[in-house]
């Protein structure tokens, strides 16, 4: 599915895991690490009045359409996490590694959800998450 965006449009785009909207007010060319070209929105937010960046291919027509591709983003990553704990000693490690505890915008919480549903399966200890 292809999203044709154009200057003035209200959008909504994924921000530290919640829904943010905003009026596209310039778009531009940038280039990731690995030299491949993307297109840019530069967005006024509807909150605060502040302006900010993002990736046209981050940026959504509706806010449930921003929702279900969040959700879906953190389903994949939840599960990619549970595949690469494999026991104890892995579950460990991964908790070493990632910011799992409950420290709000810095908490991991797809690490934080694999881990303890790994916790669970592996030792039968209920976390919340």
């Amino acid at each position: 599915m292809t999203k044709t965006f154009t200057i003035g449009d209200h959008i909504y785009f994924p921000w530290f895991g919640d829904v943010y909207g905003a009026v596209i007010i310039d778009i531009d060319k940038g280039m990731d690490v690995k030299g491949i070209p993307y297109a840019i929105a530069k967005l006024q937010l509807d909150l605060a009045g502040g302006e900010t960046h993002c990736k046209m291919s981050s940026i959504y027509k509706t806010e449930e359409e921003c929702l279900n591709a969040i959700r879906k983003r953190s389903k994949k990553m939840v599960k990619e996490y549970k595949e690469s704990i494999k026991d104890i000693k892995e579950l460990v490690k991964f908790m070493h590694i990632h910011n799992i505890s409950s420290a709000n915008e810095y908490t991991e919480e797809e690490a934080r959800r694999a881990a303890c549903e790994r916790a669970k399966e592996l030792l039968n200890i209920d976390l919340e998450y």
